[in-house]
């Protein structure tokens, strides 16, 4: 794999710099006469006319209050589609910070605003320093222009916007100065305040903005490499942006123009996986939910084709567990510029069908996980995610035991009732949260827990017991070789898709049999 060149991250050093420029500023503008000659003369509209009107309109539609929440709303809303985390959470930080600090600064400096006639305008109390309209699109303005950026729009759709949002931070400034609402050193001051905020709101929640040169196409000797990206659209929302900025980061890597396979429901990822092995693909990432890693990986498996993952769904526990990084810039990286290593598989046949066994990358259930998974609302889950489960879990609850025998390694380690059998790969659901605590998904063994809460209060002792990472009552072995045995057919699950159901189930581990990147 061509390493990509290490881009120049500006973000900090311009925070910096805006901020020390606003801290001279702002000395010079409050502290001594330097900058009075600025502020000396002041134009104003004619209260009544026409332009009056439409300036006071301006001001009152464009107040920070106003500004803010909209901006936070949708390009909060976009990068989450986008899965662009990292600016997402930038969003949030620049338009919290911006407007505290704000209201910090007015209050602590006390600049009392220019006299003019439109005094009982609401836009127009408080102090004048820095000016919250200005500062406001200032943050608005950089965030949309980065936003195009990482998108990886067109060049001339990039300089198009950052024109206009230079216009608009402009046109406001004029709107403040021509209503008197603020001195001209106001104005300048909130554009460096703005500028300083956002730029290290940015470098702090990881947003970096590559310069040109360490997007350019590195020299590469010899044949291309060429990664096949299999993606499922059900799962990645905002495709467009995740197919140019996937083709931008190859391109700057020197990789050749990927192989494209999106899945369907006739066919969730087995044959798109089969076609990337014959073009002999370099690398293939899985851009989805756990159902698709699932499905790749399994094909994958012995064939010596690395896997990158890209978490675009709900859970994503294979890559929770492995590390990978759920904002797509940083699994982007991770996946182009890390190292593949070898991790384990279960191999799971139901009822003795050989031939239909599948492959599974997490954990697979029999009983009541299974239930669970099938009562899952996807209307739900796409809205609310992981909420979506426990609503699921509570409907479940209260289902009864069954009689069950489970095997490992030939040897009879349960007979009786039981309620949730399973078995994993790796050991976490959620952060911090971990039904195998042993697991290890390069260890050779698989896990195994049996239980059987017969009420509220005994499922309540299980949860408490697994955030407390204790055994009582539970029932964890690991081996190489699983089998339940149960007395009717019960639902059963593999990565999150509930399946069909079964009375007999079995899991054998397939150590080393894929290669996987991972931190």
């Amino acid at each position: 794999m061509a390493p990509r060149p290490h881009p120049v991250r500006l973000a900090a050093w311009t925070s910096l710099g805006f901020g020390v420029a606003f801290a001279v500023f702002t000395w010079l503008t409050l502290r001594t006469t330097v900058l009075a000659p600025l502020d000396a003369d002041h134009f104003t509209v004619q209260p009544g006319t026409w332009w009056a009107e439409a300036a006071t309109a301006i001001a009152f539609v464009t107040q920070p209050v106003v500004v803010m929440p909209l901006l936070t709303i949708a390009l909060g809303w976009w990068a989450l589609r986008a899965n662009l985390r990292r600016f997402g959470t930038a969003v949030v930080v620049a338009a919290s910070v911006g407007w505290l600090v704000d209201q910090l600064f007015k209050r602590v400096l006390h600049r009392p605003r220019p006299p003019n006639d439109f005094s009982e305008l609401s836009t127009d109390r408080g102090w004048a320093y820095p000016s919250g309209h200005v500062l406001a699109f200032t943050v608005a303005a950089i965030l949309v222009s980065v936003a195009v950026t990482i998108a990886r729009r067109k060049r001339r759709t990039q300089v198009l916007v950052r024109v206009l949002a230079v216009l608009t931070v402009v046109a406001i400034g004029v709107n403040r100065w021509l209503l008197a609402a603020h001195h001209t050193t106001d104005l300048v001051g909130a554009v460096l305040l703005g500028a300083c905020l956002t730029s290290l709101s940015l470098w702090v929640c990881g947003v970096h903005v590559d310069p040109r040169w360490a997007l350019a196409p590195p020299a590469v000797e010899g044949p291309m490499p060429r990664c096949a990206v299999i993606v499922n659209p059900a799962k990645v929302l905002d495709l467009a942006t995740f197919r140019r900025v996937l083709t931008r980061e190859l391109a700057a890597r020197g990789w050749a123009e990927p192989l494209w396979f999106e899945t369907s429901v006739a066919d969730p990822g087995h044959q798109m996986a089969r076609d990337a092995i014959a073009a002999k693909a370099d690398l293939v990432l899985a851009a989805g939910g756990d159902g698709t890693v699932r499905i790749v990986a399994g094909e994958l498996a012995g064939s010596g084709v690395p896997l990158a993952l890209i978490p675009s769904g709900t859970a994503n526990l294979l890559a929770h567990n492995l590390g990978v990084p759920t904002d797509l810039d940083a699994a982007l990286a991770l996946a182009l510029d890390g190292r593949p290593s070898a991790i384990d598989l279960l191999k799971v046949t139901v009822d003795g069908r050989a031939g239909q066994s599948e492959h599974v990358a997490v954990m697979a259930g029999l009983g009541i996980d299974g239930l669970v998974m099938a009562s899952t609302d996807p209307r739900l889950k796409r809205t609310v995610k992981s909420v979506a489960y426990a609503v699921a879990i509570a409907q479940n609850l209260l289902t009864p035991p069954v009689q069950a025998t489970v095997t490992l390694d030939g040897h009879v380690i349960h007979e009786g009732p039981a309620t949730l059998m399973l078995v994993g790969n790796v050991g976490e659901v959620q952060s911090g949260l971990s039904l195998f605590p042993e697991a290890d998904p390069s260890d050779g063994l698989l896990d195994v827990v049996v239980t059987a809460p017969r009420n509220v209060g005994e499922w309540f002792a299980y949860g408490v017991g697994v955030l407390l990472r204790r055994r009582h009552k539970v029932l964890m072995r690991q081996g190489r070789h699983l089998r339940f045995d149960v007395a009717e057919p019960l639902p059963y699950e593999l990565d999150g898709d509930t399946i069909d159901q079964a009375r007999s189930f079995e899991a054998r581990i397939e150590p080393g049999c894929l290669l996987i990147v991972r931190p």
